[in-house]
């Protein structure tokens, strides 16, 4: 079988929806292998994935054995944006329900991760809070950006110089900073290298594209319990109408002293999500 990074680099291409490639089987003969983002779900026992097109794949029960025998809990994915293979060969999708049942799921990844609410204002936040250790290069990158996956995933290609994938990249949220900015949330990127060296000649989209894990440079964010908090601060019923990352970059160096503040501004759009 062709080797799992070359999906992985159609997919950091792509970023949502799904993308197709082709792998070989035991006896040569090509078999379609699907490249899917989608959010899973369990109902009754059984799983399935909610793309944000507004179909759903169900993989067999027979796969998710399969995957689970091999210690890869999907329990432990429930409710998580995640990166998915599968095969669906002689089946077809039912596009009035827009349903595709009975897959053949190959393997799975999390791109999910956590934000870290911080109570007043960032500069009055304790130091322990500000965990930046170094500056990121950049979210934009091809036609990568940062973007709503659905109505509360917030997908960010966080592109950063990186010599082992051991960091923490967290988004973090101070509660009393939405007072002077109107209907905007502000959010903040934070680099953290967890006391290893960096190194500006390998990044983040480098090591996923390559054959490493895909969610060091694809990070999705749950906003649902903030966009409460949002609403409960400010006294309102409606969810902004736009979300800030705010971040420090810099291309040249990992030295957070040469670091720029960059601000990327994302609208919120909820029509257009699930």
């Amino acid at each position: 079988m062709k080797q799992l990074k070359l999906l992985m680099l159609s997919a950091l291409m792509l970023l949502m929806g799904v993308s197709f490639t082709s792998c070989l089987d035991s006896d040569n003969d090509y078999v379609q292998t699907i490249s899917a983002y989608g959010k899973l779900y369990s109902s009754y026992g059984s799983y399935y994935f909610r793309l944000n097109n507004g179909y759903t794949i169900t993989p067999s029960y027979a796969s998710v054995a399969a995957i689970e025998a091999n210690g890869t809990k999907l329990s432990t994915f429930d409710g998580q944006l995640v990166y998915f293979l599968y095969t669906a060969e002689g089946l077809v999708p039912n596009e009035t329900t827009k349903t595709l049942d009975g897959v053949t799921l190959q393997g799975l990844i999390t791109l999910d991760n956590t934000v870290q609410v911080v109570g007043g204002k960032e500069e009055d936040a304790l130091p322990q809070d500000s965990i930046a250790t170094s500056p990121i290069i950049t979210m934009e990158y091809n036609q990568s950006k940062p973007e709503f996956w659905d109505a509360t995933t917030l997908l960010l290609p966080v592109q950063f110089s990186v010599k082992k994938a051991e960091n923490y990249v967290t988004l973090v949220y101070y509660t009393d900073e939405d007072a002077d900015n109107g209907d905007i949330l502000r959010l903040h990127l934070r680099l953290n290298a967890k006391g290893k060296s960096m190194s500006t000649n390998y990044t983040s989209y480098e090591y996923a594209s390559e054959g490493g894990y895909l969610g060091v440079f694809l990070r999705a964010y749950n906003l649902d319990d903030v966009f409460r908090i949002y609403m409960s601060k400010k006294g309102i019923g409606a969810y902004p109408t736009k979300v800030q990352i705010v971040t420090q970059e810099n291309s040249y160096s990992t030295e957070m002293t040469e670091a720029q503040e960059k601000v990327y501004t994302v609208e919120y759009k909820p029509e257009t999500s699930n």
